[in-house]
């Protein structure tokens, strides 16, 4: 079907590297780990137009210092057929399966509890892959947090004695493809619409601004030391939270968003509001790589200050879509 299989599209001349924007502004900036696995099939299968897929509504969730938000979802008819609670036994056959008819199979797995992830035993996550070929003895993925023990760069090669011995029959483990109904609307300018006034009313109505506000709240209120044993989480948590921001920056810069709906004063917010989280990010940064020194002060300054650009933001975005 294919001019090469998945795994010569994603290694050669070299291996993918999703650090690095691709010529859609794609990386790992922009897209978290389910997504990026997407990407790459849609790209394989010389799908045009991708971003309009993975653009979602924004919303804010927390519990504690766990910033949140919802997992995201496809557009225009675009989704995964997931298959979990396997057993050990079977779950070779069924990736060889998968590899069979569609060319590549997509994974998932608790991270935490997971050997060749470089998230073992550090961010209890269900994180994906994207399993490219299989052999008699071992599967190739491609993942950008693999454990170096198993990955070159974001190759690597799992034995499936390793992979079986891994393996957990429940829901955080399973594999996937990615599948299309014909049948659902294409309509780029409604779906779009629908995108923002949903982001909207999960930010205004529905309490995402609240929660946002609550979680500045608990920084405060969070000593310092606290913060220092919980820096790991908070980074990974933030540069996920603000992933869809950079998206949907991405989404205005690339002119993927219909024009009726581009007005000058969401987007000057949008952009102050990237800078923002990249201004947080440095901070968390900087205070893991000198956990001896004090920075809660100034982590406290610029999220509340974000807080305030957040809330500008969706304002300017409620007055653009006049609802």
């Amino acid at each position: 079907m294919y001019s090469k299989s998945i795994q010569d599209f994603l290694t050669k001349p070299k291996v993918v590297d999703w650090r690095f924007p691709d010529k859609d502004g794609f990386c790992e900036r922009t897209l978290d780990c389910k997504q990026l696995a997407v990407k790459e099939v849609l790209r394989w299968r010389e799908e045009k137009n991708l971003l309009p897929i993975f653009l979602n509504p924004f919303d804010c969730s927390h519990q504690n210092l766990q910033l949140r938000r919802s997992e995201p979802n496809f557009n225009l008819g675009w989704s995964l057929q997931t298959k979990h609670s396997i057993p050990k036994d079977k779950i070779i056959p069924e990736i060889q399966r998968y590899i069979s008819m569609n060319g590549y199979c997509l994974l998932f797995y608790r991270s935490f509890e997971t050997t060749y992830s470089s998230y073992y035993k550090t961010h209890d996550i269900v994180h994906w892959s994207l399993i490219v070929n299989v052999d008699e003895e071992k599967l190739t993925l491609i993942d950008e947090a693999g454990h170096p023990s198993y990955f070159q760069g974001h190759m690597g090669q799992v034995g499936y004695d390793d992979f079986r011995s891994n393996w957990i029959c429940d829901s955080n483990f399973g594999i996937g493809q990615v599948i299309k109904n014909e049948l659902a609307s294409t309509d780029w300018n409604s779906v779009c619409f629908e995108l923002m006034r949903s982001s909207v009313k999960n930010m205004t109505t529905l309490g995402g601004l609240e929660n946002l506000k609550e979680f500045v709240a608990t920084l405060q209120g969070t000593s310092a030391s606290t913060i220092v044993e919980y820096i790991e989480t908070l980074e990974f948590d933030i540069h996920y939270f603000r992933r869809l921001r950079e998206l949907w920056l991405l989404a205005v810069n690339r002119g993927s968003i219909p024009k009726p709906y581009v007005n000058p004063l969401w987007v000057e917010e949008l952009f102050y509001l990237c800078k923002c989280w990249s201004l947080i990010m440095g901070v968390l940064m900087k205070w893991k790589r000198q956990p001896s020194k004090d920075y809660k002060k100034k982590l406290v300054d610029y999220v509340t200050q974000t807080y305030k650009n957040e809330e500008r933001f969706f304002l300017a975005m409620k007055q653009s879509l006049g609802v």
